[in-house]
């Protein structure tokens, strides 16, 4: 036997006996076509869950009209996007942003905010990301930012652990994105985008995933002797961090 697009059972190109009254049941049970996804009663919480699957798809339609392989123009380069368009958006953003930040946070936050806002539009978006085999040393530090400007909301002040919470978010996101950088190596390569897996090979790319594994754990249990965390914590990370660090050591993943 074999099954069609709704999973339901043919042989000879007919349903099966046992098939054709479990999809009755389901078409019953759902008063529509079985192929149809099962409704959501229109109230209470019911009708929230409609309005929240609906903005879900809306997000996932603008993310896929968005989002290109790593061989393709942005939407900005091929036309699809007038540039001054995509500009004035970015200028939107930024200028909303910035107005949250000032009116409800600390001068600490705003310039974090600015660091970030600069390092990522400018230094990488503009600068590197593209043209630069450091680009992702450069984008580290503006998806660091956003945790440090979390703790110096709470906190108030620039001290020991904001500066260990950047390293740790800092070197974090080379093993990260060098393993996409090793998995997706063809493809960067084809789009002409100096990856450091591309420039330096995958053996060398395998060996700064390995350091950076090794840092990031240093860095997550400096908190500890530091006096900021608990013991919870620690043996927590320390769980987390060999197990990376297993996967990071395995001759497989390089």
């Amino acid at each position: 036997a074999d099954v069609d697009d709704r999973g339901v059972g043919v042989a000879g190109g007919k349903k099966s006996e046992g098939a054709r009254r479990k999809g009755a049941a389901g078409q019953r049970q759902r008063g529509r076509n079985p192929s149809a996804p099962p409704r959501i009663p229109a109230h209470g919480q019911g009708a929230d869950a409609r309005r929240a699957a609906g903005l879900v798809e809306q997000i996932r339609g603008v993310a896929r009209s968005i989002i290109r392989a790593p061989d393709l123009k942005p939407a900005t380069a091929n036309g699809e996007v007038p540039r001054v368009l995509a500009a004035v958006f970015a200028a939107m953003l930024g200028i909303a942003g910035f107005t949250v930040l000032i009116l409800g946070s600390t001068t600490l936050v705003v310039w974090s905010g600015v660091i970030g806002y600069v390092t990522y539009v400018w230094l990488y978006g503009a600068l590197t990301k593209r043209k630069s085999i450091h680009g992702t040393a450069v984008g580290s530090v503006s998806g660091a930012v956003p945790i440090v400007s979390g703790y110096l909301a709470v906190s108030n002040r620039f001290d020991a652990a904001a500066v260990v919470l950047f390293v740790q978010l800092f070197v974090w996101q080379f093993p990260e994105f060098y393993s996409i950088a090793i998995y997706r190596m063809q493809e960067y390569k084809n789009a002409g985008v100096p990856i450091i897996s591309v420039v330096k090979g995958k053996i060398i790319t395998a060996r700064l995933v390995v350091l950076n594994t090794v840092l990031f754990t240093i860095a997550a249990l400096a908190l500890q002797p530091l006096g900021y965390v608990g013991w919870a914590y620690t043996t927590t990370m320390l769980l987390v961090s060999l197990y990376w660090l297993q996967l990071a050591f395995s001759p497989s993943r390089t």
